[in-house]
């Protein structure tokens, strides 16, 4: 359980230093350029990732609660949403006018999902740790950068856009989930 806990703590640290302090991602971009920062920030994802599969694998986990069905159901729309967010977070899309932080409410909204249907002790850890991070990384971006000043509209296209593409992955990503992570969403479904 170490390794699964070591790598939620590299991957939310990495995407967290910045939010807390600027002048030390200026100061890293000034010394080693745009390229080297780019670079040294992806080691630090790529080991947070390996942590957290090598620790999820390692891990035995311990049953802690398992809610009614109901729950499960509700995971899948929870899901879909945290697609559309996740796609919306780089799109021109009037979303974006309603949520703040797109990305950061689609990993909240992902782990949300997950616990739904996981009430297991490396879940918790990992959705459970990752969803407090996407809180408290909106907590930290908010504060770094004061009043909202929500963007004006934008053409519905992108949001039909934004939405075709967000279901689109989501879809595709339901049907090779068991061959990524074992496990297949699609039995919400009774297929």
């Amino acid at each position: 359980m170490l390794l699964l806990i070591a790598g939620v703590f590299v991957f939310a640290g990495v995407h967290t230093l910045p939010l807390l302090d600027l002048s030390l991602r200026t100061h890293l971009r000034t010394r080693m350029g745009n390229n080297g920062y780019r670079g040294l920030f992806s080691l630090f994802v790529i080991a947070g990732v390996v942590l957290m599969v090598l620790g999820w694998k390692s891990a035995t986990p311990v049953y802690i609660y398992s809610l009614p069905n109901w729950a499960s159901h509700m995971t899948l729309v929870i899901m879909a949403t945290a697609f559309i967010l996740f796609v919306a977070a780089r799109a021109p899309t009037n979303l974006r006018r309603f949520i703040r932080h797109p990305q950061l409410m689609s990993v909240l909204l992902w782990s949300l999902a997950h616990l739904l249907v996981r009430g297991d002790s490396r879940s918790l850890v990992l959705f459970g740790g990752l969803g407090v991070w996407a809180l408290l990384a909106m907590h930290a971006s908010n504060r770094r950068d004061g009043d909202w000043i929500k963007p004006g509209p934008v053409s519905p296209v992108g949001d039909v856009i934004t939405i075709t593409l967000g279901l689109a992955v989501f879809t595709g990503f339901a049907f090779i989930h068991e061959w990524l992570f074992g496990v297949s969403p699609l039995y919400l479904l009774g297929l």
